[in-house]
């Protein structure tokens, strides 16, 4: 509502099936656990994780702009793959594709949000994995502004500098 800029990020482990395989059906919690508690770790104050359905867990980042979004994610994604995670026994990495979306006053409505993130999340992941990606939806508008600014840049150069000749 209003102004606020948030950010949202849906994160599953790649290659979930083999990596129980690897480790045993019984340590199947085990490793929820602790991915659960090594995604905790990695957030700062401003940003809620919690579960949202079989592996997926879903991070609400408050009053964050697209690059804060798109660095969370990234440094989540590094922070598991520099992580090696003890099952009993075993030991593994866990490497995790992330999708997202910026919320701002342009996101309609939540079923819109969790279709962007779901969509953003099977593109990170159907390419293999250990990826993040975040839609943006006021790139467009940012890429026009950027486009002004650089006119208006232009012009007050050829102002300046006496660039203009009838």
């Amino acid at each position: 509502r209003g102004q606020s800029r948030h950010g949202f990020l849906m994160i599953e482990p790649d290659r979930h099936q083999q990596l129980l395989a690897d480790i045993g059906l019984d340590h199947a919690d085990d490793l929820l656990a602790a991915a659960a508690a090594r995604l905790e770790s990695l957030l700062e104050g401003t940003a809620i994780a919690a579960r949202y359905g079989g592996t997926t867990f879903a991070v609400l980042l408050r009053d964050g702009d697209y690059h804060a979004t798109a660095a969370l994610a990234e440094r989540l994604r590094a922070g598991f793959a520099d992580h090696v995670f003890e099952m009993g026994a075993r030991s593994t990495v866990v490497t995790l594709s992330i999708g997202g979306i910026q919320i701002g006053e342009t996101s309609a409505n939540v079923g819109q949000v969790l279709a962007r993130a779901t969509q953003a999340l099977e593109s990170a992941s159907g390419a293999g994995g250990d990826q993040c990606e975040v839609f943006d939806p006021g790139a467009a508008d940012r890429l026009e502004q950027e486009r002004l600014q650089i006119w208006i840049a232009r012009l007050r150069a050829a102002l300046d500098h006496d660039g203009f000749v009838l």
